[in-house]
């Protein structure tokens, strides 16, 4: 289909037509449409054509270089967070050891001897905690993990029998890398903890420094 564009013809034309507009045939952007249409990564359709093709469409839909990032950021922050909280769990568990307690209240125990032992038992801590998780999702995975990551995420309309199908479909990371099914990507990674908001993580921890300042704002107006 198309549709005409008028087109401005310079002043002094053949014909007298100078100055004036001549029709232009333009195509309509039918094939953007009907891509929206089908979904995007971010905002998959409503309706598959079965197992199979839920499983064709997110191994085949684009996934842009910004979601990919959102996607690595997120994951960084979600370990670093873990971490803490863990060592959080390990110091209020030593602090109730009672072996650490009676050395560390025995009078013959000098502040800087405690405070040395604990900033060794903690630094050792957070060590074992850190190699437990990889610090970064390589870049040459990210696609794949992400891949797994939303089939694993976005199945739940499916029947229990069809979800099972969908969890043990493998992916292949990157070459070299051994194949691994949705459900083991899903746990290997920890992307429970941070998959819901992970894609745009950034694009969302920016609304909430603009609501934020919205708030701040519209408090010192009314207290103008």
């Amino acid at each position: 289909m198309t549709i005409t564009q008028p087109q401005h013809l310079p002043s002094g034309s053949p014909g007298g037509a100078g100055g004036q507009f001549a029709p232009q045939a333009e195509t309509r952007p039918e094939g953007q449409l009907a891509e929206s249409a089908t979904g995007s990564f971010l905002f998959p359709p409503v309706e598959y054509d079965g197992v199979s093709g839920y499983i064709d469409f997110w191994t085949k839909t684009p996934i842009s270089d910004r979601v990919l990032s959102n996607f690595m950021t997120a994951y960084k922050a979600r370990r670093a967070a873990w971490i803490e909280e863990e060592v959080e769990k390990w110091g209020l568990e030593k602090d109730a050891d009672p072996e650490w307690s009676r050395w560390a209240l025995n009078p013959k125990t000098t502040k800087a001897e405690m405070q040395a032992s604990w900033r060794e038992a903690r630094s050792e801590e957070i060590q074992r905690l850190a190699s437990l998780r990889p610090w970064r999702i390589p870049s040459t995975q990210v696609r794949g993990i992400a891949i797994a990551a939303r089939m694993y995420l976005c199945c739940t309309s499916f029947l229990d029998e069809e979800q099972a199908a969908i969890e043990s479909h493998e992916i292949t990371y990157a070459r070299g890398v051994a194949p691994k099914s949705v459900k083991a990507t899903f746990d290997e990674w920890h992307l429970d903890e941070f998959a819901d908001d992970a894609f745009v993580d950034q694009d969302v921890a920016v609304t909430k420094q603009l609501e934020e300042l919205q708030r701040c704002v519209a408090s010192l107006l009314d207290n103008d």
